[in-house]
């Protein structure tokens, strides 16, 4: 991911903002050999992670993008941050996901620091404070949100990492494109799955969000236990 977001256009600096748990040392020894900028805040608390992180660097802009996206696409990020650049005085919140249709897995959201601070502040559910941006999905109406739309709805395509066989998919994927030192984009995919469409059953079956989703469902069935 890093390596794709590397090749970004409108990037000034990548920040991997991480754990303070032990298990995540590792991947701040990596940062350092990367030269990346490394962040470590609270494990559940992701929200106050990437507020602590803006802060820390003096950040204007957030570009968000997750790191169960070894797919993602340089030039669909910039997109993104060209949509708010060009609207910052008209959006609060530009992403490529209201409504998706991009597969899952190139998911970008853009915001500036006075709405991250208005997310710190007005957040309070564990959830919202979990997934850093479910608060303006339940608000949309309290945001002025742009969004970059494919021509055509690609939604349904799976190429995010959250089980061991949406590894395996990815892991196929990049032994058929990757070359050291060239990106290849979503499009050089799509072509891919053309040719071998046998690819994209090694993950069906699974829905869009599905980590999200089954980590909401917990936390209620949490919450109704506790009741």
């Amino acid at each position: 991911m890093i390596e794709r977001l590397r090749h970004c256009k409108t990037i000034d600096k990548i920040i991997v903002a991480t754990t303070t748990s032990p298990e995540d040392d590792k991947l701040e020894s990596l940062c350092d050999i990367w030269s990346v900028d490394c962040f470590r805040g609270a494990i559940d608390d992701v929200l106050s992670r990437y507020h602590g992180a803006a802060r820390m660097y003096e950040v204007d802009v957030i570009v968000r993008v997750t790191s169960d996206c070894p797919l993602i696409d340089p030039e669909l990020v910039d997109e993104v941050v060209n949509l708010y650049q060009r609207n910052s005085d008209k959006y609060a919140y530009c992403s490529n996901v209201n409504p998706p249709t991009y597969p899952d897995g190139l998911d970008v959201e853009v915001f500036g620091m006075a709405t991250l601070e208005r997310l710190n502040d007005l957040a309070i559910e564990s959830i919202d404070r979990e997934h850093v941006t479910t608060y303006v999905e339940k608000h949309l109406e309290d945001f002025r949100i742009g969004n970059v739309a494919d021509g055509i709805n690609r939604s349904a395509f799976r190429w995010t990492v959250d089980t061991y066989d949406d590894l395996q998919f990815a892991t196929e994927i990049y032994k058929a494109l990757y070359r050291p030192g060239q990106i290849f984009g979503r499009e050089e995919i799509f072509g891919l799955l053309r040719r071998h469409p046998e690819l994209m059953s090694i993950n069906a079956g699974h829905t869009r969000n599905e980590g999200h989703t089954m980590s909401i469902s917990k936390k209620e069935q949490l919450a109704a236990s506790a009741r």
